[in-house]
């Protein structure tokens, strides 16, 4: 028999609520499974598995109370948010290890967010890992200035020893920035760059 130790601090009721179904689905899958919810408490003598933290009223992690701020950087730690704190899903992406479940989700499994947390792993639900892709793609690409001055003369049409003649630079010299360029916008060969380079909003 195996009983799952769980702890949370709790804002609001209904997102608990919605835990404890949760956890009740999977012990009923599973017979030799128990899992047990309580209150986040110092006296708590058992080692928890999993402790959940409400952060829905939050704008900041500094938001929370220090016993919750603590155990932020363990991946056995779910922090519960809403898509539109977008400052805190930021804050906790960056800053800490904690799994993080949205809950505006409206199919997420606690089964996976327990396997996850067995198995050391940091959850993220589907909500999150869009905004932060979303977030990733609108960040502007930037350029050194050397690497600004050979895209401009790429956009031109120009190669890369016409570059090289163009700046006094060696062949060398203008194919590293050019690979630098072909890294920064995650392409492979001349026709992705040329697509890339007259499409992109590039920023120096």
């Amino acid at each position: 028999m195996f009983t799952c130790q769980i702890r949370y601090v709790a804002r609001n009721d209904i997102y608990l609520s919605g835990i404890r179904a949760g956890l009740e689905s999977i012990v009923s899958a599973n017979p030799g499974w128990h899992c047990q919810l309580s209150p986040v408490s110092p006296l708590a003598q058992e080692e928890e598995h999993l402790i959940i933290i409400d952060a829905t009223g939050c704008e900041k992690p500094s938001g929370l109370s220090p016993e919750s701020v603590s155990v932020l950087s363990s991946k056995h730690t779910l922090v519960m948010v809403k898509a539109a704190q977008r400052l805190m899903i930021k804050n906790l992406l960056q800053q800490y290890r904690c799994s993080i479940l949205c809950v505006d989700e409206l199919n997420f499994q606690m089964r996976d967010i327990i396997q996850h947390t067995m198995e050391n792993k940091r959850y993220l639900s589907p909500l999150i890992i869009r905004q932060n892709h979303e977030s990733a793609l609108a960040k502007p690409i930037v350029f050194t200035p050397a690497e600004m001055t050979v895209l401009e003369y790429l956009r031109k049409g120009c190669s890369g020893s016409e570059i090289s003649k163009l700046l006094f630079r060696s062949e060398k010299t203008i194919s590293s920035h050019k690979r630098n360029i072909m890294g920064k916008l995650g392409v492979r060969d001349d026709f992705e760059l040329n697509s890339k380079i007259n499409t992109s909003v590039l920023a120096s």
